[in-house]
């Protein structure tokens, strides 16, 4: 069963453990969207809605260098928000993450995108 960390849960080893443990979890979904709007600078920051995409590149990677340190390597990451390029996605690999998934940088990029980050890694 997996389960996605949204930004406003607790930044919390212990909080993470326990979440995999109380839910048996078998892989971590790093992050969401989110309806933050801190530091955006678009005309559209008003809007309602989830926000996806390059506004979430550092909160995402904050966030899933958080839960890196608190599953221990238990578990596998999916990391998610923000993967626009290859140096995104090696990036996140990088940072530990088992897996990463494209979607809003895979509409803005087309199919392309994947061929390129597997010819840059």
């Amino acid at each position: 069963m997996d389960r996605k960390i949204l930004f406003y849960m607790l930044e919390n080893r212990l909080y993470y453990k326990t979440f995999c443990v109380y839910f048996m979890t078998t892989g971590i979904i790093v992050t969401n969207t989110t309806l933050a709007r801190d530091g955006l600078r678009s005309n559209q920051k008003s809007e309602a809605g989830g926000l996806s995409g390059s506004p979430l590149r550092v909160r995402s990677e904050a966030v899933l260098r958080q839960v890196v340190k608190g599953v221990e390597g238990r578990i596998p990451i999916v990391s998610v928000g923000g993967i626009m390029n290859p140096d995104d996605a090696k990036r996140r690999l990088e940072m530990g993450a088992t897996l990463i998934q494209l979607y809003t940088g895979l509409v803005y990029e087309g199919p392309g995108l994947v061929k390129k980050i597997l010819l840059d890694q």
